[in-house]
């Protein structure tokens, strides 16, 4: 399950919660939680969270150039950054080598503003009632899961919007989940 970017919506509910122990709480809900960066589409394991750097600090590149985060992500992947106050997310990653031999170490930082939680949150897996209905629509029979795509696709053929969305596309989706059209 990947869930929107934490930055909007945790901070905010926390904050408003327990101002006190806000950087406390929040600390704990990410530690250990795996995102996703969307830039890049890889995943990192939060291992804390550093509350005294924001993208407007700078580090230095493996060239050696100091360079903010504002201006890093900015250049290399042509994304402006909206919140310049935001603590970072630090991940540590275990000591690997590069192509040429050389021992890598330290750690990635990461902006929660471009970061996506994955998986199923702690507070979830904790919710007896929440994991079952879970578990209800992933454990599907064969003919259940044929059915369900059938109603979609009946929905979707339905949906003006959708279809005039799909035609701009250029894309039309067939009403039989069974058949499948193909050349040899």
């Amino acid at each position: 399950m990947i869930q929107r970017s934490f930055v909007s919506f945790q901070r905010h509910a926390m904050y408003q919660q327990n101002k006190e122990d806000f950087q406390d709480e929040c600390t704990k809900l990410l530690v250990g939680s795996i995102v996703i960066t969307r830039y890049n589409n890889r995943t990192y394991r939060i291992d804390d969270v550093d509350w005294n750097k924001t993208p407007k600090d700078s580090f230095t590149m493996s060239d050696g150039k100091e360079i903010t985060f504002l201006e890093y992500y900015s250049k290399n992947y042509g994304i402006t950054v909206k919140e310049k106050g935001q603590p970072l997310l630090i991940h540590r990653p275990s000591e690997r080598q590069n192509n040429q031999g050389m021992l890598l170490k330290g750690e990635i930082l990461l902006l929660p503003e471009l970061s996506f939680m994955t998986g199923i949150p702690e507070k979830m897996k904790k919710d007896f009632r929440a994991m079952r209905d879970l578990t209800q629509k992933i454990n599907l029979s064969p003919k259940q899961h044929h059915n369900a795509l059938k109603c979609l696709l009946q929905r979707i053929s339905k949906n003006e919007t959708a279809n005039s969305e799909l035609t701009r596309w250029g894309l039309c989706l067939q009403k039989d989940v069974h058949k499948v059209n193909q050349k040899i």
